[in-house]
């Protein structure tokens, strides 16, 4: 028995040590197995500041060479950024030193007014919030509160836009002008990503793509950011094209259509009625048909129709992106 209560002391020393350290370890190979040079739950509960900043700062030396950039500690320590230039657009990279989040910012050509604030973000309620949606009654029909507008319920549940409902009409309107296989990435994007803080923000004269420290600690970082700041170059060109155009001939409210209504024939005035009897039309195109959509920049892309209405098409895209798009644009396969 002495014997015994000679090695209990030990003992107990081993198993809280090894409660300690195996989850530790644990976290560290997953994160290795992950391509991660550190787990994200690890840098998080990391209480030295300058051990957080030392590690920003050898992420950012993965991220600069991308755009040329250097890099500086700002926000009293609170920040790490990483500036320069991607195809010619100035580019900043900032990691958030307490949780390591990237956002990746880039300026545009020129500054756009919009109609509404233009934030797509990643909701971790949304979905019981559609379940809520649901079982609305007349009397919700005047509630003036935020509501929300899933731009991908099916593929992407968490992405939406949050506001009153009349610039909901105007952020579904900012958010369908641009290119689908564009908004259809960053949708895919920031849903797999899954960070609560995650979003795509127009304002301004910078566009801003807010990602989880998953990418900051990733040991392809250089990588990922290449190609994410390629999407977002072509995303922030598109809007400056479509948006501008938009803009220039002032017809946002022209445009603006009931959040679930399809909208009037875009991008083409109706034809003058004809001075003679002209040939039958053909039949609308059935649902399930496969048709190409072209957009107003001329792009063409695939897509299914699953709904037709008062001269509209609804089109379901690659990714589950389903949008009305007016019957002018729309072509058998």
């Amino acid at each position: 028995m002495i014997h015994l209560t000679g090695w209990l002391g030990p003992i107990i020393v081993v198993v809280v040590l090894a409660s300690i350290l195996v989850p530790v370890l644990l976290r560290h190979l997953r994160a290795r197995s992950a391509g991660l040079v550190m787990a994200p739950q690890a840098f998080f509960f990391e209480h030295d500041d300058a051990k957080k900043i030392a590690r920003c700062q050898e992420c950012a030396g993965r991220m600069a060479p991308v755009i040329g950039g250097s890099i500086k500690v700002r926000d009293e320590g609170y920040e790490v950024h990483v500036t320069g230039y991607f195809q010619g657009r100035p580019v900043r990279l900032k990691i958030w030193v307490t949780f390591g989040c990237l956002s990746l910012e880039m300026k545009t050509s020129r500054k756009i007014e919009l109609p509404a604030h233009f934030y797509l973000h990643y909701d971790q309620q949304a979905p019981a919030h559609a379940a809520e949606m649901q079982v609305r009654d007349a009397w919700d029909e005047h509630d003036r509160a935020d509501q929300k507008y899933f731009v991908s319920p099916q593929s992407a549940p968490h992405l939406v836009f949050e506001d009153d409902p009349e610039d909901l009409r105007k952020l579904k309107v900012l958010y369908e002008r641009l290119p689908p296989d564009l908004t259809m990435a960053v949708v895919g994007l920031l849903e797999r990503d899954a960070d609560p803080g995650g979003h795509l923000m127009a304002a301004g004269d910078t566009v801003t793509l807010r990602l989880s420290s998953k990418v900051t600690l990733s040991e392809q970082a250089g990588m990922l950011v290449g190609q994410y700041l390629d999407l977002l170059h072509r995303l922030t060109t598109a809007m400056e094209t479509v948006w501008g155009a938009v803009a220039e001939q002032g017809s946002w409210q022209q445009q603006e259509q009931p959040v679930a209504a399809p909208p009037p024939a875009a991008f083409q005035a109706p034809a003058p009625a004809p001075a003679f009897p002209a040939p039958a039309a053909a039949g609308p195109l059935a649902p399930g048909t496969a048709v190409t959509v072209q957009w107003p920049d001329g792009s063409r892309y695939p897509a299914q129709v699953v709904q037709c209405a008062g001269g509209n098409y609804l089109c379901a895209f690659a990714g589950g992106q389903q949008q009305w798009v007016a019957a002018s644009q729309v072509t058998g396969a």
